[in-house]
Formats: structure tokens, C-alpha cells, sequence
């Protein structure tokens, strides 16, 4: 889920937060991509639950390739935080795996395109080059959807 808000002529600036609306749970621990946990000194059993955290904000500038086609490029913050939960055995909770969690720098690059008032998006959007995610949307466009060029 997103919100992306453009202001613009032939170029402009763009912010774009985006979120998967899941919390982050608390964690105990951290473990590996084959799920070693360093404070145990082994492999603990997991429910094979996992539970996914996103969110990504970037801002930067727009430009108007022609009548219906945008592009835009952004910088910012994101963070992705993956837990595996803990099987009953192991004590229950969460452990935080910290090959599939990141966060710092985000890139984003994209194209708009306008039909009439609605907009389409797509952008590819990465979190400190390590997490790779593409984003779609369909919005309205609620400014002039057009140029009037005068001539005498």
C-alpha cells in the first residue's frame, strides 16, 4: 500500500510511502538464512510462521517525456525486517533473520503514465541494493491534465 503525491510542470517533485501495513514483532533473537541462531549455537526447530515488515519513502524529481508519459527518480529510506517464529519447544517468539532484514538508503525509478484524469505507475524500488521490490498503482490526477499553448 502506497501514497505517491507529484507537483509539476514540464518537471517537478514527487514523494512516495509505501508500506505493507504489517507491524514489525518483537523479537528475541536473530538468526541466519538457515536459521543458526548465534545466542543458542544451533539450528532451533520453527512453526514455519514468518511475518514480513515493510515500509520505503522517497522523494526526488519528475520530468514530462511527452502528453502521457512521466519518468521519476527518487531517494530515500527503507526497511524490510523478517522474523521466523519459534517453535513451543524452543521457548515460543520471534527471531529477527538478518540475511532477509534490511534498511538504509532506498532508490526508486519509474514511469507515470496519464489518460485523461487517471494515472498509471510502475517503479522498481530497492533497499540498500539488497531487497529489490516493483511497485504499481493507478491514481487520479487532480491538476491540469493537460498544456494550453496560446498562438497569435
Amino acid at each position: 500500500w502506497g501514497v505517491m503525491a507529484a507537483l509539476m510542470r514540464r518537471h517537478g517533485a514527487y514523494v512516495h510511502v509505501s508500506s505493507n501495513l504489517h507491524p514489525a514483532n518483537k523479537t528475541i533473537g536473530s538468526c541466519s538464512r538457515d536459521g543458526y541462531s548465534p545466542s543458542t549455537g544451533n539450528i532451533p526447530y520453527y512453526t514455519g510462521r514468518t511475518q514480513t515488515s515493510e515500509y520505503a519513502i522517497t522523494v526526488g524529481a519528475i520530468h514530462r517525456l511527452s502528453r502521457l508519459l512521466n519518468i521519476f527518480e527518487g531517494v530515500g529510506y527503507g526497511s524490510q525486517t523478517t522474523a521466523w517464529q519459534l517453535a513451543d519447544s524452543e521457548g515460543g517468539g520471534w527471531l529477527r533473520n538478518e540475511n532477509l532484514s534490511h534498511k538504509g538508503f532506498a532508490a526508486e525509478l519509474g514511469v507515470v503514465a496519464s489518460i485523461g484524469r487517471f494515472c498509471f505507475s510502475a517503479s522498481a524500488l530497492t533497499i540498500a541494493g539488497k531487497q529489490w521490490q516493483g511497485c504499481i498503482g493507478v491514481g487520479i490526477c487532480l491538476g491540469k491534465t493537460g498544456v494550453i499553448i496560446k498562438r497569435k
